[in-house]
């Protein structure tokens, strides 16, 4: 056997074993376990909670967006949102509607997570006619379809009596 193939095994015999072995380390302690943290606040969705509302003294007024304003449409959808989701605070909510998305048919309470009690829902109307009372006293479960009283009308402010529990909200919808 040749001197360089016997020094070429040798060398290539000496790394594979050095590979394969455990590492030690030379004057360095290993690092600590990382402590376990642990989370015990309730897991809400992310935008489960709506922050769209001005709290009044005894009231929430709805500040959001109307997305009606900003949607465009080749034909009229069937249901138009009204609001963005939001909550009940302080027994009653307000929305201004304010004659935007033109004469309303029927207005939709809309489920979008978590539980609602809706008591009872007041609608005014821009012709100066008398409001609309609704009195539900339920849950909302999935939606509540409420139809205006006398054909289509354009509707000026809906109140929504009612409480919205936490991490919960709902939308209005009209047709």
């Amino acid at each position: 056997m040749k001197l360089s193939t016997l020094v070429t095994t040798l060398l290539l015999a000496a790394t594979t074993s050095a590979a394969s072995a455990h590492p030690i380390s030379v004057g360095y302690p290993s690092p600590a376990p990382a402590p376990v943290v642990r989370d015990h606040r309730v897991w809400q969705p992310e935008g489960s909670y709506p922050r769209n509302t001005r709290l009044g003294p005894d009231y929430s007024l709805y500040v959001g967006s109307r997305p009606y304003e900003t949607i465009r449409w080749f034909r009229r959808p069937e249901w138009i949102p009204l609001t963005e989701p939001t909550r009940i605070d302080r027994s009653r909510e307000v929305f201004f509607i304010n004659n935007g998305p033109g004469p309303l048919t029927a207005l939709r309470l809309f489920n979008n997570f978590g539980h609602s009690y809706i008591r009872m829902v007041s609608i005014e109307f821009a012709d100066g006619g008398l409001p609309q009372f609704v009195r539900l006293d339920r849950s909302l479960d999935a939606s509540i379809t409420i139809d205006l009283a006398g054909r289509s009308r354009l509707v000026k402010k809906v109140i929504v009596y009612g409480s919205t529990a936490r991490g919960s909200s709902y939308q209005l919808l009209g047709h």
